[in-house]
């Protein structure tokens, strides 16, 4: 319970001096950068064979920030930018991406997300 409480302390206070000091625009090119970040890693399978499929599978990572630190309609509007930044760079790992380490993404940050809001629901109590 250690760890998760103090990476949802450091989650919650980044996200608080992110919609303090940001605006709108700043959500939309953060979550851009990271939508770019998941593509290439999600492609790098195909540019650089071997080494490339281990960092293949770490596309996941910026959709799970996107969710965790931002809020879950950032992650999905992350996830959908990488998938069309997809269909742009290679059409192959276009159609892989929105059903495997995607919604692995999605699926992963939505539940940290709740997990980390029922702990500090019983934190409070």
């Amino acid at each position: 319970m250690y760890w998760i409480a103090d990476v949802s302390v450091h989650v919650k206070e980044l996200r608080t001096l992110f919609y303090q000091r940001g605006s709108g625009a700043r959500g939309v090119v953060f979550t851009s950068l990271l939508a770019l970040l998941a593509a290439v890693l999600q492609s790098m399978g195909n540019f650089f064979p071997g080494i490339g499929y281990v960092l293949s599978a770490l596309s996941t990572m910026p959709i799970v920030l996107l969710c965790c630190m931002l809020s879950i309609r950032y992650g999905c509007l992350g996830y959908l930018a990488a998938f069309f930044l997809l269909l742009i760079i290679q059409r192959g790992e276009a159609f892989v991406f929105p059903f495997t380490t995607g919604l692995l993404g999605i699926g992963l940050g939505s539940a940290f997300q709740s997990f980390s809001h029922s702990q500090n629901n019983k934190s409070e109590r």
